[in-house]
């Protein structure tokens, strides 16, 4: 009897807490919230519920086997609930912080700044620049440290609130307790992203301060290596190799030599003396802003003076951005045409040593494009327009007989063009010179320029001083010296009307001076010559015809004088300054 009662009563026993298993748990209430696993009640409505307590590196410490989707814990330091969130595999803030900052970084362009010395506690001066790429935006905490435990490091975190590329500048601290040994390669520097490394080929050379940097320089035997043009940013194969020579006792030291910014661009190194003669880089930072040559002086940390090379700067030339060239002449005479690649003037342009882009180069440019063109008519306005020029060369022997052409050419040059104006031309009231002179009329705003009859004596025009490139430029100075043109079909502008508050003489005319041959706009980039020869080139021994000269010798070609009868012209180093004064005005009127 006793036996069966006990056995019911297990039974029922077994049988309650199953169902209490089955059912929802209610703490402090006896009816739970039917659509709740869990239902609890403050007992006295002054108590609350507590879940576990952790802080973040506590609760990155959780193994990964445990984080379950949803897991929820109290981030201490945040002091706001956080869940695990399995999808994205991390933390969520129910705070509305987001999570990690998931981004890439580019090891080789990681920069450190400042000086570092043994027993010197770093300064805000001494920190490392980076740029990151951020893919997914969040929280980011970056640090370096030494891997040999040199006694300093870095440490920064923030947020990024998008995708992007941002530069992070990330501080030091500590102070640097060993020296770089002489020639070694400095400390090895672990970047780290919270605890994942991402990057370890960043070397910093620390200094013994008890050793006093001594150094000269090489000044005269630089490299400058990589190419330079403007307005584009330099990389790291734009630098500066040179020679610095150190005595035995200050190997261990480290040097720093830097640039003033010239230009918009600098040049800088640091790095450890070995003692006697070794090779330094300098890197180039920045963007050129305009074309042309700069000077630099080097500033250095050596105990035997802070200025170098100051009687013997640095040159580094600076190649203006690609030029486009359209050249303009009749059908029947495209032979002279410069944008032909066969034609002369053509391969000057295009070889090495003039302006060609390299420090070797006269006037360097970034190379250039030629469109051909035998008129302006509205099919050929639109090749014009889709190209876009910077110059513009018309050459013998295109004439700009309709008012639309001109009214064409005149906006172009208001609009920052280059307009060369080198055509044949009769009698004074022919069309062409009428053509001619209508066009600069509308250029020059003038209607008081008259052209006068065509000459075609053999006669040479003394070079005027313009007071710019075209007559004093970087290929010769060529005030006072003969222009040379053929023996037909060439005209002047009258002096009578002529506008020398808006235009620069080239040349007048070689009989009297009583005309112009030649002429420049001062505040515009109209050159006009009155003759369809002076820059139709050849490499052989042409007469007068031929005015301006180039000779190549193992494939470089270099321009000649022209002996024109018992007189010395020079057409063709008037040529090469035409062009460069036509390069600068470009880039800095169209950029």
């Amino acid at each position: 009897m006793h036996k069966s009662i006990s056995t019911k009563l297990f039974l029922l026993l077994i049988t309650t807490y199953s169902s209490f298993l089955l059912s929802q748990v209610g703490i402090n209430t006896q009816s739970p919230n039917k659509m709740s696993t869990l239902d609890i009640v403050s007992k006295n409505n002054d108590t609350g519920i507590l879940i576990p307590r952790l802080t973040e590196n506590q609760r990155n410490k959780m193994s990964p086997g445990i984080k379950e989707n949803s897991l929820l814990i109290f981030n201490t330091d945040e002091n706001c609930y956080n869940y695990w969130n399995s999808t994205e595999n991390e933390w969520k803030s129910l705070c509305g912080k987001q999570g990690k900052a998931v981004f890439t970084m580019d090891c080789t362009q990681i920069e450190s700044k400042g000086k570092y010395t043994t027993g010197k506690e770093l300064t805000a001066s001494d920190f490392l620049r980076m740029k990151i790429t951020v893919t997914k935006p969040g929280y980011y905490h970056i640090t370096a440290k030494t891997a040999n435990s040199n006694g300093y490091s870095f440490q920064v975190e923030g947020e990024v609130l998008e995708a992007g590329t941002f530069t992070i500048e990330v501080p030091g601290y500590g102070t640097p307790i060993n020296a770089t040994p002489s020639g070694g390669a400095g400390d090895q520097i672990l970047i780290y992203n919270y605890e994942q490394l991402v990057c370890d080929t960043l070397k910093i050379s620390v200094e013994d301060s008890t050793i006093i940097p001594e150094f000269t320089i090489n000044c005269s035997g630089t490299t400058i290596n990589g190419e330079y043009i403007a307005d584009k940013e330099l990389t790291a194969g734009n630098t500066i190799a040179l020679n610095i020579t150190s005595p035995a006792t200050a190997a261990g030291a480290q040097y720093e030599i830097s640039t003033p910014l010239v230009n918009g661009y600098s040049f800088s190194a640091k790095g450890v003396l070995s003692g006697g003669i070794q090779q330094v880089i300098l890197i180039g930072t920045g963007k050129p802003v305009i074309n042309g040559n700069d000077a630099f002086v080097l500033t250095t940390n050596s105990s035997l003076g802070k200025n170098s090379c100051s009687n013997s700067p640095i040159h580094v030339k600076v190649a203006a951005r690609k030029m486009k060239i359209i050249g303009l002449s009749d059908n029947n005479n495209n032979l002279y045409n410069i944008a032909r690649p066969d034609n002369l003037l053509n391969k000057v342009l295009g070889g090495s040593n003039y302006f060609g882009n390299n420090q070797s180069a006269t006037y360097p440019v970034n190379g250039f494009e030629f469109l051909l063109l035998t008129g302006l008519n509205a099919s050929q306005q639109s090749q014009f327009t889709t190209f876009n020029p910077d110059i513009v060369l018309v050459q013998f022997n295109y004439i700009a007989y309709t008012s639309e052409e001109r009214q064409f050419l005149a906006d172009y040059v208001a609009k920052g063009g280059v307009l060369i104006y080198s055509s044949d031309g009769d009698a004074a009231a022919s069309p062409r010179n009428r053509a001619a002179r209508d066009l600069a009329r509308l250029i020059f705003n003038d209607n008081l320029m008259e052209v006068t009859d065509n000459d075609n004596s053999i006669v040479i025009d003394r070079i005027q001083d313009t007071n710019n490139m075209i007559t004093n430029g970087p290929f010769m100075n060529l005030t006072g010296k003969a222009l040379g043109r053929d023996s037909g079909w060439n005209f002047r502008f009258t002096i009578a009307g002529f506008p020398f508050d808006k235009a620069n003489v080239i040349a007048y005319d070689g009989v009297d001076d009583s005309s112009i041959r030649a002429f420049v706009g001062k505040d515009n980039g109209f050159a006009f010559f009155g003759d369809g020869g002076p820059f139709v080139a050849n490499e052989g021994v042409q007469p007068y015809n031929w005015p301006a000269k180039f000779r190549t010798t193992n494939g470089v070609t270099v321009a000649i004088p022209n002996t024109y009868g018992q007189v010395v012209t020079y057409n063709s180093h008037l040529f090469l300054n035409l062009m460069a004064w036509a390069i600068n005005y470009a880039q800095k009127k169209r950029p």
